[in-house]
């Protein structure tokens, strides 16, 4: 039976968070060269760019650094997309550009690890590959091709077998599977927090529990009103992604949320596992994400524990609910004697773009605004905040990796809620019934 003892929304990072660096809350009016709104780490690293580059950045946080989506990930390094191929990135952007976005998102964990390195961050970096596994044959088709477009551009990847699946994952019954060797996990706060640092050792001012109320440019310059203070600045990044959706901008910026769909990871860490209970899991230290609708996805933390995540159909009772089927699940798919008990429960947000690419929308004349990481947050946003940096300090739109595109709102948005649920639904569905087809046929 599940354990009842289930701590509702505690965050396992924050639980095990090393040293938060110094943040204050903004006292007084201050001029930059940039403003960075958000201190997760897509505005981490863009104001660290901005700083090499020899810009004076100030970054406003709402809450407290690494408090977004960035702090409440599984602490997956990805370094692909979710829900796309190369060849269907290049058909949407065209060759040339789409080359570009595909090197930029192929080599994404390289630069996470590579960050870690070159600033010393202490997350419990571990690059020992992502793999994606398949439970059908039709799926396991697509996985295939998907490693061979990846490994014609130069990605080290490996395609495996369902025998050799099962005993680097230590889960049965799925048909084959790839790995992306330069994946990997971390300690999603513990990084951004080590991001936060390198960035203030360049100069860059960090301030939280100072949200942005209200935008105005004139003068040649944004006013950005903060804590009943101004800060003004020439260009302005708005770096709060999955956030924007429920931002506390109130001007016209605000309709950026409109465009994304805000999907509510809920994530789990277990008790600590003795030894021999995970001795078959993951030996290697990779991190496993499956190709499902109803995407099953697990980890293992440096102190022994399991990390996995799920979505609910329907926001009722969530977290406790969503904490039971989550450790439900890990039992069967790990085959584990015991279902472990749920000592962490916390919940994240992705944010959903229509075509599952991301998006940097130039909302005015120097206010640019990066959103949409579709699920691979830890990897994209490290690449997607130098970007925005660079286009701002002068590097062409024609350049750029990731077009400047106009915001797309939903036609209806108050559908969007609605059309998850039920997408998620008949996902699960749809898991259900190529499963018994699979097992049919090989039945037969």
């Amino acid at each position: 039976m599940v354990h009842e003892s289930v701590v509702s929304e505690s965050n396992y990072w924050r639980a095990t968070r090393s040293h938060a660096p110094t943040a204050v809350p903004l006292t007084e009016a201050v001029r930059a060269d940039v403003a960075v709104i958000g201190a997760g780490i897509l505005g981490c690293t863009a104001s660290l760019r901005l700083a090499e580059r020899g810009a004076s950045v100030v970054v406003l946080e709402a809450t407290d650094i690494g408090s977004g989506a960035s702090g409440r990930s599984g602490g997956f390094v990805v370094p692909n997309f979710a829900k796309v191929d190369p060849r269907d990135v290049v058909a949407a952007l065209g060759v040339d550009q789409g080359e570009r976005l595909l090197n930029l998102i192929g080599g994404a964990a390289n630069r996470v690890f590579g960050l870690v390195q070159e600033h010393a961050i202490s997350c419990d970096a571990g690059q020992a590959g992502w793999i994606q596994p398949a439970h059908t044959e039709a799926a396991a088709a697509l996985i295939k091709q998907r490693a061979e477009q990846w490994t014609r551009r130069g990605k080290r990847v490996r395609v495996l077998d369902g025998k050799v699946t099962a005993e680097m994952s230590g889960c049965q019954g799925y048909v084959a599977a790839w790995i992306d060797l330069e994946g990997g996990t971390i300690h999603p706060l513990n990084y951004v927090d080590g991001l936060a640092r390198a960035a203030q050792a360049r100069g860059v001012q960090i301030f939280s529990q100072s949200a942005v109320s209200g935008a105005t440019h004139s003068g040649g310059e944004w006013h950005l009103h903060v804590n009943g203070l101004e800060v003004r600045a020439e260009k302005v990044l708005l770096c709060t992604n999955a956030f924007s959706i429920a931002g506390d901008l109130k001007a016209s910026q605000a309709s950026i949320g409109r465009s994304l769909i805000a999907l509510d990871i809920h994530q789990v860490a277990t008790e600590r596992l003795p030894n021999e209970t995970r001795l078959h899991l993951l030996r290697h230290g990779q991190c496993l994400s499956d190709v499902r609708n109803n995407l099953f996805t697990y980890r293992l933390t440096a102190d022994g524990r399991l990390i996995s995540g799920g979505m609910a159909v329907t926001p009722l009772g969530t977290d406790r609910r969503m904490g039971e089927r989550i450790v439900r699940r890990l039992a069967q798919m790990l085959r584990l004697k015991t279902i472990p008990k749920a000592e962490f429960i916390w919940k994240g947000r992705a944010a959903i773009t229509h075509d599952f690419m991301p998006k940097l929308h130039e909302l005015a004349p120097g206010f640019l605004a990066g959103v949409g990481c579709n699920g691979r947050g830890i990897a994209m946003t490290t690449v997607l905040g130098p970007v925005m940096a660079d286009y701002i300090c002068g590097l062409p739109a024609a350049d750029l990796p990731v077009p400047i595109t106009q915001v797309r709102p939903f036609a209806v948005p108050a559908a969007r809620t609605f059309l998850t649920s039920a997408a998620l639904a008949l996902g699960r569905y749809r898991d259900l019934v190529a499963t018994m087809r699979s097992t049919q046929r090989h039945e037969r």
